[in-house]
């Protein structure tokens, strides 16, 4: 077999290996071995649309009773295009896990679903809970403009939050200004309470945040 051949046939099995890896680790989903389960819930997710397939599975595993599983899960749901219909509201599920490295995956997969999302994480903004509240804000932040429709409610957020330090918790106003910022000129409805807001706060670290938020929002990234 010449070198060319040999290299036509690598690149045929390489291609053909996907579909028997997924297969395998659907089934390592399945294992007794927690261990063998963290990592097929991670591995899928590092496969991306290729395992799509995997997506009623992992679902499945978002039960799991290891919080490092349904973590796993989770990043991998929102990293192999899973259908939406199916898997946002079992991440939706998700952000209420007790653990917080699940809740923080599941928010940013839902990310990752990009605009389909955007109503799921919108609801999640009016959460009791903060952690949901926070790991939400960062999530729409990280969507950047295609999080445009969130504005209205992360203004509302905004409004509601008490006027504190950046370092006085529970108060989200800082990384809401600097989620609205990534957003962009699609967040210009935000820019009143945005200036607004440093006419009663004197926190430099929130001025900070907040004055580089106005100017995304301004002038653009």
């Amino acid at each position: 077999m010449t070198t060319a051949q040999l290299l036509v046939w690598g690149l045929v099995a390489f291609m053909a290996s996907p579909p028997t890896d997924v297969a395998k680790l659907q089934a390592d989903l399945r294992d007794s071995d927690v261990v063998a389960r963290r990592r097929a819930a991670l591995a899928l997710g590092e496969m991306g649309t290729a395992a799509k397939s995997a997506s009623g599975d992992l679902i499945k595993a978002l039960k799991d009773k290891d919080a490092f599983v349904r973590r796993n899960a989770a990043k991998s749901l929102g990293l192999i295009e899973a259908p939406p219909e199916a898997c946002i509201p079992a991440l939706v599920k998700c952000l209420h896990d007790p653990r917080r490295e699940v809740v923080e995956a599941a928010a940013d997969a839902l990310g990752k679903l990009g605009p389909v999302a955007i109503k799921a994480l919108t609801s999640a903004l009016r959460d009791r809970d903060p952690l949901i509240r926070q790991s939400t804000v960062r999530t729409l932040g990280s969507m950047g403009p295609s999080a445009a429709a969130a504005v209205p409610e992360l203004i509302e957020l905004f409004k509601r939050e008490p006027a504190m330090n950046l370092r006085q918790r529970p108060s989200l106003r800082g990384e809401i200004a600097e989620a609205l910022g990534q957003i962009g000129p699609a967040a210009k409805e935000a820019l009143p309470v945005l200036r607004e807001s440093l006419e009663d706060n004197r926190d430099r670290d929130y001025r900070r945040v907040a004055q580089l938020a106005i100017r995304r929002i301004e002038r653009g990234p």
